[in-house]
C-alpha cells in the first residue's frame, strides 16, 4: 500500500511540476529596420518564460551567425539582407517557440562638398567625374571652406569606399584623374573636398 501511495504522490509531483511549467514564447526587437555596413546590431530580447537561447542570424552571402545567451548583437559584414531567427526553450528543453525577421544592411553614403579656390584662375568651368560618370560643374571659386548650401560649390552624396575621381577644367579640357580615393565618411554630411591645380 506504502508503494503505491509513493507512486502516486510521485506521479502527482511529476504530473503538477510539468503542467505548471509555462510554454515559452520568443520575441525580439532591434532599435531599427534599415542599418548600414559595419554597424552593430542589438536585438532587445522580450520572450517570456525562456530559460535556453537559441540566435541564429543569416547573411545575404549565407553565412551563420549564431549566439546562445540571452542578449546578442553582430556586426553587418556586408549590404543586404539579415534574417535572424531566435529560438527560446523551456527549462526542461521541451517546449520551444521561434520568432523571425528580417532587416536590412546597405552601404554608407556620406556627402562631400567639392569646391577650387584657384586664385589665377586655373580651375574654372571644372566638370567632375566619380567611376566615369558625370556629377556635375563647378563654375566660380569659393574662397573660404564651405559647407553645404555654400554658393559656388557642388554637394554629391558618395557610397563608402574606394572610388576613381577625374576633374576636366580649362579651354582645351585639362584632366586631373585620382585613382581608388578613399570615400569613408561613416555617413557625415558636408565634408569639403578641395580640386586643386
Amino acid at each position: 500500500m506504502k508503494t503505491h501511495l509513493l507512486a502516486l504522490t510521485a506521479f502527482f509531483f511529476l504530473l503538477t511540476g510539468t503542467s505548471c511549467q509555462k510554454k515559452p514564447a520568443a520575441s525580439f526587437s532591434t532599435d531599427k529596420e534599415v542599418y548600414t555596413v559595419r554597424e552593430s546590431v542589438r536585438m532587445t530580447n522580450s520572450s517570456d518564460n525562456a530559460s535556453y537561447y537559441t540566435w541564429i542570424v543569416k547573411g545575404p552571402g549565407g553565412e551563420e551567425i549564431r549566439g546562445s545567451k540571452e542578449s546578442f548583437s553582430f556586426e553587418l559584414s556586408q549590404a543586404g539582407t539579415y534574417e535572424i531567427t531566435l529560438c527560446v526553450y523551456s527549462k526542461n528543453g521541451k517546449e520551444v517557440s521561434k520568432f523571425s525577421k528580417t532587416i536590412e544592411s546597405r552601404t554608407a553614403v556620406s556627402s562631400y562638398v567639392f569646391y577650387t579656390n584657384s586664385l589665377d584662375n586655373t580651375l574654372k568651368n571644372v566638370s567632375i567625374y566619380i567611376d566615369n560618370q558625370y556629377v556635375g560643374m563647378l563654375n566660380t571659386n569659393c574662397y573660404s571652406t564651405p559647407s553645404c548650401g555654400t554658393p559656388n560649390t557642388l554637394a554629391v552624396e558618395i557610397p563608402d569606399g574606394l572610388h576613381d575621381l577625374r576633374f576636366t577644367f580649362g579651354p582645351i579640357g585639362h584632366n586631373k584623374i585620382y585613382y581608388n580615393v578613399a570615400f569613408s565618411n561613416n555617413g557625415t554630411t558636408c565634408r569639403p573636398y578641395l580640386i586643386s591645380s
